[in-house]
């Protein structure tokens, strides 16, 4: 197989080469990769005597077969029949985005009494799911999650009710949460700034960094009061959840209340600061003419996202940038530099965070996804079936990543055997970085040195 994939990577690079003559050098190379594996397994019949009769007969695979989960990613499987069209037609004719949420709306629905037709008539849906509900929001919530914990393996949820018989918190993860925290919960965001109801509740997720570089989120909790008491609350559920196991990082906002609530109970985990929520609050915290006019946040932030600085090389350079602006006495500035042990990466450097910090694009992605939530006139109920569509959404995308990376694989772009046993390491997302170091110690790093003793050889390196 390694033969193969580099007589086809080095193919692709001359096609690639012919194809882009007189193109700009800057077009983004499409990401490609190899399902074909020179497999010499077959069946060969032959028809005789009025019957089929097998001939010839090899059974050995050189790779791994497509799980009976994973067919639905096939090619086979992806085409629509005529049936599937005439639905997906006669569903948008009345306003539905998947059959999907016209099943869950029935289950929320069964149970209740005199539950109207009208509730399951989607051309008003909104208007008389909001009517059905009327003052049975937060029992009809609870009620579900309870048949969930029935019907669903592993799930589990807890909630409080106050002396008003109001519902301030609540708790929840199911078995694809807590196994997703075995395997990459040693780094964990919790970020509580998402609006989700007309009853000012926030979402507030535990999410983590998956094998294929992607939000994964362990557990949820909707809370009515921002306060540390409820902040403790939900760490201890979500601990308790997760057996007590805690992450080696806790990455959450700058507010003091969750500041203080997080040792309270994490007693080993280091709290640190969202890094890319305080770099999108810079803009704002500058004049005009300093934010449009001149390279300061460009200047920054190659200050700040540098992960090679060591933490007195950081303040040189901060300071150095902060005084050619003329930025000593902006307030804001000064207290995040008070604080730099909390968000800048040099102060941290010992720690594995699985990117969840240290990535821009995962912080945004992240945000994005979970923006979906946020529907300030919304009930629980139309929250909770916003939620399953988005959780569907971010679990048959791992699974598809999943099939992708065992039953295909990335071409190579050297010869070199690090790379091939890379390929069989790590899955595509991942690799693709390991590809670009490679890469670049190829193309910008040289021997200028080169020593021996008795027992020591010395090999001396410049990167260029």
């Amino acid at each position: 197989m390694k033969k193969l994939v580099n007589t086809e990577a080095d193919e692709t690079s001359k096609g690639k080469s012919d194809n882009n003559k007189g193109k700009s050098d800057n077009k983004k190379e499409r990401v490609t990769t190899i399902r074909r594996f020179g497999c010499t397994a077959m069946i060969k019949l032959m028809f005789q005597s009025g019957k089929y009769v097998i001939f010839q007969f090899r059974e050995g695979h050189n790779h791994p077969l497509v799980l009976v989960k994973n067919r639905e990613f096939q090619k086979l499987s992806r085409n629509l029949t005529l049936y599937h069209k005439q639905t997906i037609i006669n569903h948008s004719k009345i306003n539905i985005g998947a059959s999907k949420t016209y099943r869950i709306c029935k289950e929320v629905a069964n149970g209740y009494e005199n539950v109207g037709a009208s509730l399951l008539d989607f051309k008003n849906f909104q208007r008389e799911v909001k009517l059905f509900i009327g003052d049975a929001d937060a029992e009809m919530f609870i009620n579900n999650l309870e048949k969930l914990v029935h019907s669903k393996k592993g799930f589990q949820y807890a909630y409080h009710v106050d002396k008003g018989r109001n519902l301030p918190r609540v708790f929840w993860t199911d078995v694809h949460g807590k196994s997703a925290y075995l395997a990459f919960g040693d780094g964990v965001s919790f970020d509580p700034t998402y609006g989700t109801n007309k009853y000012c509740m926030v979402f507030t997720p535990f999410t983590g960094i998956d094998n294929h570089k992607k939000s994964v989120t362990f557990a949820c909790a909707l809370l009515s009061n921002e306060d540390e008491e409820s902040f403790v609350w939900v760490f201890e559920k979500f601990m308790d959840a997760m057996g007590r196991k805690e992450p080696h990082i806790i990455i959450t906002d700058q507010d003091p209340v969750i500041r203080n609530a997080v040792p309270t109970v994490f007693k080993t985990a280091r709290n640190r600061f969202c890094l890319w929520h305080i770099m999108n609050k810079v803009a704002d915290k500058i004049d005009i003419i300093t934010r449009k006019e001149t390279d300061f946040l460009s200047r920054l932030n190659g200050v700040v996202w540098n992960q090679d600085l060591e933490p007195t090389e950081f303040e040189i350079k901060w300071n150095e940038v902060i005084t050619e602006f003329g930025l000593d006495d902006n307030r804001w500035l000064s207290t995040m530099f008070d604080i730099k042990e909390y968000w800048i990466p040099a102060y941290f450097r010992d720690m594995s965070m699985g990117n969840i910090m240290s990535t821009t694009q995962r912080s945004e992605s992240e945000n994005s996804f979970f923006k979906k939530f946020e529907n300030h006139y919304g009930t629980l109920v139309e929250f909770w079936l916003r939620y399953g569509s988005a959780m569907d959404q971010q679990r048959h995308t791992h699974k598809r990543l999943e099939m992708e990376s065992n039953n295909s694989v990335p071409k190579t772009i050297t010869p070199l055997s690090l790379e091939s046993h890379a390929l069989t390491v790590y899955t595509h997302e991942v690799f693709y970085e390991i590809q670009e170091e490679i890469k670049s110690s190829i193309c910008g790093c040289g021997i200028v040195g080169y020593s021996r003793s008795a027992s020591l050889e010395m090999t001396t390196i410049e990167d260029s």
